[in-house]
């Protein structure tokens, strides 16, 4: 009896895991079916679930609506911001996990305090500023607007990882003759690679996939991708064939980054619920 009770919940278990993944599967596989479309299959009512792929989609998206000036222009911004949130970042919350000095808490709490602005206060400040320094709709405004926002996201995370490092392994480094900022660079931020790396690619998901700054500071020049979703829609409808191809090329960076570094975000993630 509890032999059948045993084999009824693993079947149980196995129906909700299996729901869970089509669940999440299914919007990128319709998306991806949608790209390999025509305009005419991706709008037939039922949804053609045989059809003959082209990539045409993809031309369209890439000649006509300006995919690849978008796509350039995210990659430059997102991986300028999150190398630049990484450098300064690091540092400053090792400096307030180790330092001692007055006034630390309340430094710790004035960088948590720009995470809870809403973005929508920010943008216009930086829409007048950006204007008058003639910066408007460039990389660089958009990379700085994204440092700000991201460089406490990055303290905070990384505060954490250096607080679980034991503060003997600083001793003994300095005892064995590094520097302060050499037993920084060659003992405490190899321990942290994990949550390193997690926080990285968490900013650059971050900055990615960041619509209403993208949209506010920026025309044509300095577009990102999901700017480029707008475009789409008009009039007469939304393209949604060309949409999807879209949604893919914009999945694809970010997949291909999580992957390559998988391993080190799941230890990252994961570092802090067990010590």
């Amino acid at each position: 009896m509890i032999a059948r009770r045993s084999k009824i919940s693993r079947v149980l278990l196995y129906l909700l895991l299996l729901s869970m993944i089509i669940f999440y599967i299914y919007p990128l596989y319709f998306a991806v079916t949608t790209s390999l479309k025509t305009n005419a299959d991706s709008l037939s009512y039922p949804p053609k679930f045989v059809f003959k792929p082209t990539l045409d989609s993809y031309y369209t998206a890439f000649k006509d609506y300006n995919l690849w000036p978008a796509l350039k222009n995210s990659i430059i911004i997102c991986f300028s911001n999150m190398f630049l949130s990484i450098l300064i970042g690091v540092p400053a919350a090792f400096s307030l996990s180790r330092a001692k000095f007055a006034g630390k808490q309340v430094i710790s709490f004035w960088i948590l305090t720009s995470r809870m602005v809403p973005p929508i206060v920010m943008v216009i400040p930086f829409f007048v500023i950006s204007r008058s320094a003639g910066i408007f709709d460039t990389h660089v405004l958009l990379i700085l607007v994204y440092l700000t926002i991201n460089l406490a996201f990055v303290v905070w995370m990384m505060r954490s990882f250096f607080d679980d490092i034991p503060r003997s392994l600083d001793e003994a480094a300095l005892i064995d003759g590094c520097s302060p900022f050499s037993a920084f660079l060659r003992v405490i931020l190899p321990l942290t690679a994990p949550g390193l790396v997690s926080t990285a690619i968490l900013c650059l998901m971050f900055t990615w996939n960041e619509f209403m700054f993208a949209l506010s500071l920026s025309e044509y020049r300095a577009a990102t991708l999901p700017i480029v979703f707008s475009s789409f829609i008009g009039y007469s409808g939304a393209n949604w064939a060309e949409m999807s191809a879209t949604a893919v090329t914009t999945m694809v960076p970010i997949l291909i980054a999580a992957s390559l570094v998988q391993k080190h975000i799941v230890k990252g993630l994961t570092g802090g619920a067990i010590k």
